[in-house]
């Protein structure tokens, strides 16, 4: 795994609270399967084609959705254009359109603006941890994780520095007013102007799925599970379990 993406997922983990798809605008969704490589998380299957367990997600309120931002502490800075101005700092962008410019300085330095950002989860998980116990065997990896929450983003944008130095100008259809939150707005209409260095960017996207929550065998567990699925006395009868025993097979991919 790159050290760009590793630095990314990393950054978004411990700013955010979430883990960051790699790369951003992949698709994702509930009950997606993936091997957790270097804290990045490679899709590979999904528990209803590989296991036969269906997903139920919960209903998401119909309108509303919230403001995602971060901006790198260190190796980015910005500016803006107000249209009609002429700047000397902006060399691709003409006299008469608003813009905006990041400048980074460091690899893995990021910028993410979500908007309209709506949160969708698995409706009953200790049923999915059930079944997954019911299912798993031995072929099953602990590097495994399974997706149990996405945040769909209405729109927005992603900025991603993937060498040591880069550079993008974005025009905007638009006043930028206020420049992070501003960047996600799909109304603004930015487009790439120039760029320059090794930069991985998604202007003005619409409908993606950047950030997920997944839940993975715990290391104790996982023994038992590998026992169990190759049929002898110790195999796991789970219809015999507890629910709190059922929930400690299970812990959270690490943030």
């Amino acid at each position: 795994m790159t050290a760009t993406a590793q630095q990314y997922t990393r950054e978004i983990q411990t700013n955010l609270k979430y883990h960051a798809i790699w790369l951003p605008g992949t698709p994702i969704d509930l009950g997606a399967i993936g091997d957790v490589q270097d804290g990045v998380f490679v899709p590979m299957d999904n528990i209803t084609q590989a296991l036969a367990i269906p997903v139920q997600p919960e209903l998401l309120p119909e309108h509303g959705g919230e403001s995602i931002l971060h901006q790198s502490q260190s190796g980015v800075t910005y500016q803006t254009k107000v249209g009609g101005e002429t700047s000397a700092l902006f060399k691709w962008i003409g006299a008469a359109e608003a813009g905006i410019a990041f400048d980074f300085k460091r690899q893995g330095a990021c910028v993410l603006s979500l908007q309209g950002c709506r949160t969708r989860r698995i409706a009953n998980q200790l049923a999915l941890q059930r079944e997954l116990l019911k299912r798993i065997d031995y072929h099953w990896k602990l590097s495994y994780a399974v997706i149990t929450e996405v945040v769909l983003a209405g729109s927005g944008t992603v900025l991603v520095c993937e060498d040591n130095q880069a550079y993008i100008e974005l025009t905007a259809g638009g006043a930028i007013k206020n420049p992070l939150a501003d960047l996600g707005r799909a109304d603004l209409n930015l487009r790439i102007a120039h760029s320059e260095g090794t930069l991985f960017s998604i202007v003005g996207a619409t409908n993606f799925t950047p950030l997920f929550r997944a839940i993975r065998v715990s290391q104790g567990w996982f023994n038992k599970i590998s026992v169990g699925s190759l049929g002898s006395e110790e195999e796991i009868n789970v219809d015999a379990m507890g629910d709190d025993e059922v929930a400690q097979a299970f812990e959270g991919l690490e943030i």
